[in-house]
């Protein structure tokens, strides 16, 4: 793998069954858990990375305000791919892609929503939505990935002008000619392989390094 790093996949409770803010919860304790375990598992507990793609881009982002906010060691970076940071009825992009890919339609958004959420005053909840959290200062260094033409491109870049604001180290990158989940197509998409390759080897040198 490009970033030369052991992977950790970690299964969460899913919804309609297990409602927010159960998934976060259940992503915080994976990360406690492998810090406590990092002799065990051979790795670096000061080198950890969160990354995930979508929902999981979410989980991470607010897993990283759930430790800075329990004062808990933070992890060395964040890495969200296209991720879902809030509620967004009125950006260019959601107004523009919302009804060209099947997984973040307007109504498709509305109704993971409706499947997580416990009721609507969730929304406002900085562990549902990162975005509206007052303070994002001291949170880990982020590298966000966007998808050019993507319903949720503007709030994962609005959230990165949140973050250098706040004084937190990002990087951001739009994935030009790409769509959502991108991730998932570079077996059969030469662009979307070189592109994810180009990140994780960002992600290896930012992980590599004292």
């Amino acid at each position: 793998m490009e970033s030369r790093s052991k992977v950790l996949s970690v299964a969460y409770r899913l919804a309609p069954e297990h409602k927010f803010p159960t998934a976060v919860e259940d992503a915080f304790t994976s990360y406690v858990w492998a810090r406590k375990n990092a002799m065990n598992l051979d790795i670096d507990p000061g080198r950890i990375a969160l990354a995930g793609d979508s929902a999981g881009g979410n989980i991470s982002a607010v897993v990283s305000l759930m430790v800075k906010d329990r004062g808990l060691e933070k992890p060395r970076l964040q890495v969200l791919f296209y991720p879902s940071l809030g509620a967004d009825f009125f950006s260019q992009s959601i107004r523009e892609f919302s009804d060209v890919f099947f997984l973040t339609t307007r109504d498709m958004l509305g109704w993971f929503g409706e499947m997580y959420l416990r009721d609507l005053t969730d929304i406002l909840n900085p562990y549902f939505s990162p975005i509206v959290n007052p303070d994002l200062s001291g949170l880990p260094e982020a590298i966000i990935i966007t998808a050019e033409n993507d319903s949720l491109r503007d709030q994962g870049e609005a959230y990165i002008e949140k973050l250098r604001s706040a004084g937190t180290p990002v990087t951001g990158i739009r994935a030009m000619g790409m769509i959502h989940s991108f991730l998932k197509f570079t077996p059969i998409v030469p662009a979307a392989a070189d592109i994810t390759n180009m990140i994780w080897s960002l992600v290896g040198k930012k992980l590599g390094s004292s």
